[in-house]
């Protein structure tokens, strides 16, 4: 018997996927070829059927499903102009394609498939609703073009931002979400432009939920942001329910801004207060300095009046001594000038990051804050210890530069609980479930973190949202790694370094330690890692790591 030439082969196929489409839905071949047009509605579930053929007998087809018939691909469908509804979810499709000529489609259900990338939709403009939950997509990109988008559901996925992929999407009435990375409430608020949507589902009771419905303060800051929301996380809202969280929230910005506005008034009080004082010192050096040029100008006339050659040498002596202390009193006025300049600018600067802070701490509900340090709290003096005993490395008594102390001017403790939740769950994860606690305290341990010159706020985006993915730090040609380290000088050096050639461009060349009276300050973050693993280095030591993918955005 011959072989079956490919046009024969796909006819065969085509023959058989119609015939299996026709008993799928109890329909007769007869039947179809008399009446085309009464086959609007085809179905196929649970049936050998992992192909997209046969469709093209169906030209009046406007629905269709076929769910968990292991389909790879979307094909077959340009004969089906008139398709409104499409159904393929519980397949294996990994790309959203073969919808040229269903121009017309306005549902489309593709959820529980391999899908990582929402493309091909572009030219699907009378887009609805689309379903595309329990897939491997990782953005909201690809949507621009689906205006007319009333429901979407992307639960189940691996986005980890919302920000402004969806404010053109006006008409949205309901979106889900559950179940992906969202953390924070400030990526959230910006569905608040979208004024139709009216349900919203972080947490789904089938999908799951998404880290930031487990953050304290959770629905009242999401009905705040949220006010025309009808139903959140599938339960209804009632107005009461609205009203008391907007009032909440209300008095919680209230306390907050009355703390700001005190702390503005405070530090506008010292600056008064530093101004007055280098006023009333200027005022006196002012007069001091008259009485200076009032003396000079008095044995100057002496001088010239041709005394004795012993009296004009002492003359001469007293002369020189007055000189040299207006110059010590110019000298002080212009040292107190640039002193209270880099003063208010410091001021200024604290001001602003203790009031960013406080904003931090509102607009997350209290979930990240900073905890600034008394002077009697213990934990204070353990951490100077901690740094102190691990300023330098092992066998390096000199250090880096040759800094050998370190001191706490201020400290803060982070609480951040996304973070601490991500940090207990992986942790929990990452060994024996039997494990007893002292095997977990014996692999946790304290590493630094140092500011990185290229990288300017990457601490405070590190206590915001924890550490980013490596390859974010490789794509700005940054080593790809979270760089950790167990001693000061190790982690600080790359701030360090930058720090010192700043100093010898600005003193001519003059180092640290020479006699300018330069402090090198800084910021470190002290992070608590779980370590889990150990690499081989080429040059032949060990270093411990956290696992790979697992810790890139835990602090």
């Amino acid at each position: 018997m011959p072989p079956q030439s490919t046009d024969d082969h796909m006819e065969q196929e085509e023959r058989e996927g119609f015939e299996a489409l026709l008993d799928a839905n109890g329909l007769t071949e007869e039947a179809v070829e008399e009446s085309p047009s009464s086959v609007q509605d085809l179905e196929m579930f649970l049936q050998q059927y992992p192909k997209m053929v046969g469709l093209k007998r169906f030209p009046f087809l406007t629905t269709l499903k076929l769910i968990d018939q292991c389909i790879e691909r979307i094909e077959g469908l340009s004969g089906c102009p008139q398709l409104q509804k499409l159904w393929l979810m519980e397949n294996r499709i990994s790309k959203v394609e073969g919808l040229n000529a269903c121009t017309g489609l306005q549902e489309l259900y593709l959820y529980s498939n391999r899908i990582s990338d929402v493309a091909g939709l572009d030219h699907l403009t009378r887009l609805k609703v689309l379903w595309l939950a329990d897939n491997y997509i990782s953005s909201l990109s690809g949507l621009g073009a689906l205006q007319q988008l009333q429901q979407l559901n992307l639960a189940r996925n691996n986005i980890s931002s919302i920000g402004s992929s969806l404010l053109s999407h006006t008409a949205l009435t309901s979106l889900n979400l559950a179940d992906n990375k969202i953390t924070n409430f400030q990526d959230v608020a910006n569905l608040s432009k979208l004024t139709c949507l009216q349900e919203l589902c972080l947490a789904d009771p089938f999908w799951g939920e998404c880290p930031v419905a487990g953050l304290c303060n959770y629905q009242t800051f999401m009905l705040y942001l949220l006010p025309h929301l009808t139903s959140l996380d599938t339960l209804l809202l009632a107005d009461e329910t609205k009203a008391a969280a907007g009032a909440t929230f209300t008095k919680k910005q209230l306390y907050y801004n009355m703390r700001i506005r005190t702390m503005r008034r405070a530090a506008a009080g010292l600056a008064k207060q530093a101004k007055d004082g280098c006023r009333v010192l200027g005022s006196r050096w002012v007069l001091l300095l008259s009485d200076l040029a009032r003396a000079e100008r008095g044995l100057q006339r002496q001088l010239s009046h041709q005394a004795a050659d012993g009296d004009q040498q002492a003359l001469q002596a007293q002369l020189s001594s007055i000189q040299a202390a207006a110059k010590e009193v110019q000298a002080r006025q212009a040292q107190l000038a640039a002193r209270l300049a880099v003063d208010t600018q410091a001021s200024a600067a604290a001001l602003e990051g203790a009031v960013a802070r406080l904003q931090l701490e509102l607009s997350t509900g209290g979930n990240t804050r900073l905890e600034e340090a008394r002077a009697d709290e213990a934990w204070l003096a353990s951490c100077q210890e901690l740094l102190r005993s691990r300023l330098v490395q092992a066998g390096d008594p000199g250090g880096v530069h040759g800094i050998t102390d370190v001191q706490v001017v201020s400290a803060a403790r982070v609480h951040n609980r996304h973070l601490k939740l991500q940090f207990d769950r992986l942790q929990g994860a990452s060994g024996d479930s039997t494990g007893s606690a002292d095997n977990k305290r014996q692999c946790t341990d304290y590493l630094f973190y140092g500011d990185h010159p290229s990288l300017p706020g990457e601490l405070m985006q590190v206590v915001q949202h924890g550490f980013r993915p490596c390859g974010e730090y490789s794509a700005q040609g940054l080593d790809g790694a979270v760089r950790l380290a167990n001693c000061v000088n190790l982690a600080d050096q790359l701030r360090m370094h930058a720090a010192m050639e700043q100093h010898a461009s600005a003193c001519g060349g003059a180092s640290i330690g020479s006699g300018t009276g330069c402090v090198l300050e800084g910021q470190l973050l002290v992070c608590k890692v779980h370590l889990c693993g150990t690499v081989q280095e080429a040059e032949g030591k060990v270093q411990l790591s956290a696992k790979a993918g697992e810790y890139d955005k835990c602090a």
